[in-house]
């Protein structure tokens, strides 16, 4: 079934993910900065 909502923010999330070099340290920083005190997110190792 063909979600237009979905297929919207998975457009936003790869956007996004390419901004940030598709790096997962660079995207957490990027949203934890973009909404701080909201997100809980643990230290990457």
């Amino acid at each position: 079934m063909y979600d237009e909502i979905i297929e919207e923010l998975w457009e936003i999330k790869d956007s996004i993910a390419r901004e940030q070099d598709n790096d997962i340290r660079k995207l957490a920083v990027c949203l934890q900065s973009s909404h701080p005190g909201d997100l809980s997110v643990s230290p990457l190792v």
